[in-house]
Order: C-alpha cells, then structure tokens, then sequence
C-alpha cells in the first residue's frame, strides 16, 4: 500500500474460533492493527458475517437462543477492543447475523421451522442493532433504534429496515452501502425470474446515488452479496441469442446478485443507459477473491463498471468455500429490456466480462485511490496457511488494462 494514499479496509466472513485455533482465527484483525499504525486507513468496512449465530453441526452451538445471538458479539466487540483498534467501523448484516441463507418467508409459511426462524431473526437483528457496529450519522442511528416499537415487542419493522442501506464518504470516495438481505423476496419455482434482491425504495435510492454524481467521480457500491462474476448453475446455455433469457432456475441456488436476475439485469440497464461511469462494487461472502471487469452496452452507449469480491477473514473449512470453477470467469450474455422491464420493449443490451482470479488466502483488503484515475487494492493473505498480499491497480472506467502484482 502506498502510505500516502487514503484507504478503505474490508472484511467479511469470521467464522468462529475456538480455544484450539484462536490465535491464528483472529491472526488478520491484528495485522489490521499494524496496517492502521503505518498506513492512512480511514474506515473498516464489514460486508456481513462478522458474526456466525446459526447453528454449527454442535461445534459451537450454545444452548439458549439468546446466548447463541447476543455473545458473538460480545467476543468480536471485545476482541477489537483489546486489539486497540481506533478505526470508525461501518457494517451491513448479511445471513449468519440471523440463520445461514435466511431470506424472508411469507407469514402464511407451513414450515415447521417458521416461529424459530422468526425468533432467530428478531434476536440475530437485535443483537446486531445492540452492538452498534456502524458508525451512522445520530438521526440514522436514531431511526434504526426506533425500528424496535414497545407495542410489537422487538419486532424488527421496515423503518429500521430502510435505514440499512445508506451513503456516506470514506478514503476521499462516495461509498453506498447495500441491504441485500433483509429486503430480498423469497424465491420459489414459481418467482424466480422475477424475485428483486432489495426493496424498491432502495434500489430506486441506488440509482438516484449513481445518477447524481459527477460522470469522473469514481462511485463505490458495497453489499455481502457479489454483483459478478455469475455462477454457473444459474447461466442459461445460448444465452447470447437476442431473443434468450440468460438465466435458468438455478439462480435458487445462488445467494448473489445473479440469484435475482430481475433487479440485476434493471441495474445493469440503468448505468449504460443513463452512461454512470467508474462503478465499482465491492462485495464478501463468497470466501473467493477475484475482481471483475464487465462492459455493459446497448444500442448507442458503452460503459464498464468493476465488482471486486473479498476475501473471507477467517474461514478454514473448505466445503463452505466458493471455488473458481463454479463461476464462468470469462462471460458473454445479452437480455432484452422486456426481461425486466415492458417499458424497455426490445431494447437489446450486452454484456461481456473478465474475472481475474486472486490467489487464495485469508485476510482483509485494502482499497484507495491511486491517483490518474486508477484505485489501487490489496487482497491480503495473513493467515497459518501463507502470507503476502495480491495488488490490482485498475481503471474503473476500464480504458487502461488491469495491473497485476503479488507478493
């Protein structure tokens, strides 16, 4: 990192630790440490699971609900307290805050589970809201708590719900943060090309944010869940003819932004067609680094925007983690604007793609502004298995190629 520059450190995914494996478990949150101490970092940026409530085949389970949502907290707050960390902390939650790919259900549900995973939600949102993890403006922070109303008990209500998503500046850039859980739609056989990953009030929020700022100015866009590259399951065969649908029924089985290719496709269009350049979305869950570099066009305009997806912080088990071959790294797809919206009628738009592989490893990542219009990031690897770093410099206009360099 260069130490002149302003950076954004992010992180997500810290899966739990136990007496056996704590040293090396919270090995990054230290070296963040250090980073802080030599380098100008302005903010931490946490894109959900910072805590995992849900349970855990009995390797961590705690007895009372209560106990299971309420002291994962209590460690990770005491752990970067005693770490002495002095940076503002911002944070969304995402699936584990609550139960692992919870997403809302209909309040008709015939699961035998509906009244538990209710009761996991209201406390995986209290504790979350509790601990205080962001670092809000005092009216937001005003709103989120008045999402709890005395007369529905603690019911988590969309008035809090709407104060999760939210725009701020950090490292010198503009940053919005997505809620990509908590408004998500349930998904079925029968709504799945129609199910949107947010509300409409945010994604409305999303595009008035892009639109408004300036054409040069470099916009960062953060949620858990990971704009590209696409995972396979999900991509439609011939998906490039004019007249073909590039997702099947498998989006069910992804939790990112292809999993809800209505609200995907809708953004894509909204930025080539209003020409938003230098979008960069930044992303964790997946507990698979790379960065992508997409072109988007339409009839008459062509803009590329870059989605950059972290490393996990501590995640040692290899069957929870994404590998490169589910995902298609080098991709084409059209989609017409009558997919997602009967206004958009014929219009035809393409989209082409290119994902570069970052070694893998756990650790934080690092993202400022390198100067002449290129940000640098820094995909850490400080954990029992290796060391080093993966440095990108790129271009979020997409003009000059991607810099490459590891250590």
């Amino acid at each position: 990192m260069n130490k002149h520059a302003r950076y954004l450190a992010i992180g997500s995914c810290q899966l739990p630790t136990s007496i056996m494996d704590r040293d090396y478990g919270l090995h990054n949150w230290h070296k963040l440490r250090d980073a802080e101490t030599g380098h100008q970092i302005d903010a931490l940026l946490l894109l959900g699971d910072q805590v995992y409530s849900d349970p855990s085949a009995g390797l961590w389970d705690s007895k009372f609900l209560w106990e299971a949502y309420g002291e994962p907290y209590g460690r990770l707050l005491r752990f970067i307290d005693n770490t002495g960390l002095s940076l503002p902390v911002i944070s969304v939650p995402d699936d584990h805050e609550i139960i692992e790919g919870w997403e809302p259900v209909c309040d008709e549900s015939a699961e035998a589970d509906f009244a538990e995973r209710n009761a996991r939600f209201e406390l995986g949102m209290h504790n979350y809201l509790d601990a205080r993890l962001h670092d809000h403006d005092k009216q937001t922070q005003q709103h989120l708590a008045e999402g709890f109303s005395a007369k529905a008990g603690t019911t988590y209500n969309r008035q809090a719900n709407r104060h999760l998503h939210h725009e701020r500046t950090v490292a010198d850039l503009p940053l919005f943060i997505c809620n990509t859980r908590m408004e998500r739609q349930h998904r079925h056989a029968g709504n799945w090309s129609r199910a949107n990953i947010m509300g409409e009030i945010q994604f409305s929020s999303l595009c008035h944010w892009l639109n408004k700022l300036p054409e040069q100015q470099i916009k960062l866009v953060a949620s858990p869940a990971a704009l590209l590259p696409r995972y396979l399951p999900a991509i439609a065969d011939g998906s490039t003819a004019h007249n073909a649908y590039p997702f099947t029924p498998g989006t069910l089985k992804s939790d990112s932004w292809d999993g809800f290719p209505n609200t995907l496709l809708r953004l894509l269009a909204f930025i080539v067609d209003r020409q938003i350049h230098n979008v960069v979305f930044l992303s964790g869950d997946l507990h698979f680094a790379s960065i992508t570099q997409a072109t988007i066009s339409n009839s008459e305009h062509e803009v590329t925007i870059t989605s950059a997806h972290c490393s996990a912080l501590y995640a040692p088990y290899a069957l929870a983690n994404a590998r490169p071959a589910q995902f298609r790294l080098d991709d084409t797809f059209s989609f017409r604007g009558d997919h997602f919206s009967p206004a958009h009628g014929s219009d035809l738009y393409r989209v082409e793609s290119k994902t570069h592989k970052v070694r893998t490893g756990d650790g934080f990542c690092y993202l400022g502004n390198a100067g002449d219009g290129l940000l640098d990031i820094t995909f850490t690897r400080h954990s029992a298995r290796m060391e080093g770093c993966e440095r990108y410099q790129f271009d979020p206009s997409g003009v000059r190629p991607i810099d490459h360099s590891s250590t």
